[in-house]
């Protein structure tokens, strides 16, 4: 099991599922909490919108997944997102993991749509039994409809644990998202025979050569991070030649990226790459991350990059 070294937000105490209150305040940002309930269960997520509603067009929503054993706050300040709902004017939710875990792997949770209730406490057993895919559908789809949220433009994105999950609900559930980014994660050896979106989706991927976590070459657990890119060009129909760029390398902080951009693919979607050489299990753009993750690359914000790459799509 891909477990993650707290980032260093950790060490101040943030442990386990944290309400919104935990959140570091934005000026002009809203955090509250909604409760989802799914299979029986309460499950929570963390909302962060504009404090004055926009007079024109419905907002586009991000979906954002938290790190193993973190909670939705601690990812929430990990990244800053606060300050791109207050720039940009996206909503932001940030669903809570059963016991911190998503259930990332496809036979872990097989045809369980019939099996009712679950135990939140019941350990491996009981989380064997979540259904993170389902739960994740109807929470877009509820608070989407409650709060007059774009449908048409939710997107989702994760880190490490979160990545994972974000690219099994992009193999089962396209038509619910617009775009898929994974940061620190490629694909779990068990998600990739059994991923067949019936549809394109946009993907961005970020991974650092130094990664320990998740290694960019691949594990005996994970496929590299070039199988992982090559699976959703072909996935998406895309010119197989990317259009390739260097970052300008801004700070002297041991990294530079490479972004590899795949186009020409079906119904206009993208697939993009960005190498972070020298870089570890981390967020480009944050610093709150423990040294034994290796290196954070400080050359480009992370956030703004998904967030530009997802505004170029919506879905049908």
């Amino acid at each position: 099991m891909l477990r993650l070294m707290a980032p260093a937000i950790l060490c101040l105490g943030l442990s386990g599922p944290a309400l919104a209150t935990s959140v570091v305040a934005v000026e002009n940002v809203r955090a509250f909490q909604e409760t989802i309930i799914h299979q029986d269960a309460a499950r929570t997520v963390l909302v962060l919108r504009p404090q004055v509603a926009s007079d024109s067009a419905p907002p586009p929503v991000f979906v954002l997944l938290h790190f193993l054993d973190g909670s939705s706050s601690e990812m929430a300040n990990l990244v800053e997102i606060s300050k791109l709902v207050r720039d940009r004017g996206a909503w932001v939710l940030l669903p809570q993991a059963v016991e911190g875990n998503w259930n990332h792997t496809p036979n872990l949770a097989d045809g369980l749509g019939g099996l009712g209730a679950i135990d939140l406490h019941a350990g491996l057993v009981g989380f064997s039994a979540v259904d993170d895919v389902g739960f994740l559908a109807r929470m877009i789809d509820t608070l989407t409809q409650r709060h007059g949220l774009d449908a048409h433009r939710v997107y989702m994105g994760g880190y490490s644990n979160g990545a994972l999950m974000t690219v099994r609900f992009a193999c089962e559930r396209p038509e619910k998202i617009a775009g898929g980014a994974v940061v620190g994660a490629t694909m779990r050896n068990t998600q990739l025979p059994k991923c067949a979106p019936n549809r394109p989706v946009p993907m961005l991927y970020i991974n650092g050569t130094a990664d320990q976590v998740a290694p960019y070459n691949g594990s005996t657990t994970g496929i590299s991070a070039a199988e992982a890119l090559a699976f959703w060009v072909q996935a998406n129909g895309c010119n197989p030649t990317p259009q390739t760029s260097t970052l300008p390398d801004t700070t002297p902080d041991g990294t530079t990226t490479r972004r590899d951009a795949w186009r020409g693919c079906a119904e206009g979607v993208g697939v993009d790459h960005y190498t972070v050489q020298g870089g570890g299990h981390t967020w480009p753009g944050t610093i709150d991350f423990t040294p034994s993750l290796g290196k954070a690359s400080q050359d480009f914000q992370a956030t703004d990059v998904i967030w530009n790459f997802f505004m170029q799509y919506s879905r049908p």
